[in-house]
């Protein structure tokens, strides 16, 4: 639930309000130049269409760490948090990139989509028929 929340903050954020998102992700610093340089390598590898590698200031709400990317479109995003870049090493944090990535790469992300048209579709279809006028 908490990662729903998040994902619809973060959307909002891009849509509707660049300057609060803004305020919320900084750029990498300059002492995390080899984890940017190995973001942008990645990103290259998969034809990844990057603008930019953001730092989250995740550690003032939680001591969860986690990397994520959004955007729509040639705009696209990654964000690491603060806690993910200070708890693991720069290998460590390439790989959970390199995970989030995965999903973009196999189109997980339009397979969600499209599984929750169909359950929705499913869903709906079966109220009708419970709920429904009755013959």
């Amino acid at each position: 639930m908490e990662s729903q929340k998040r994902r619809l903050q973060v959307l909002k954020d891009y849509l509707f309000n660049k300057k609060e998102a803004e305020k919320r992700h900084k750029e990498l610093m300059i002492k995390e130049k080899d984890l940017r340089i190995r973001v942008e390598k990645i990103s290259k590898k998969i034809n990844f269409p990057i603008t930019e590698i953001l730092k989250c200031d995740g550690s003032t709400r939680s001591h969860h760490s986690n990397a994520y990317f959004f955007g729509i479109f040639k705009k696209k995003r990654i964000v690491i948090f603060d806690t993910l870049i200070e708890q693991c090493t720069n290998d460590e944090t390439e790989a959970v990139v390199f995970h989030e990535l995965g999903h973009w790469y196999h189109s997980h992300n339009v397979l969600m989509l499209a599984m929750t048209f169909v359950q929705f579709y499913i869903i709906s279809w079966w109220v009708g028929m419970t709920l429904g006028p009755k013959k």
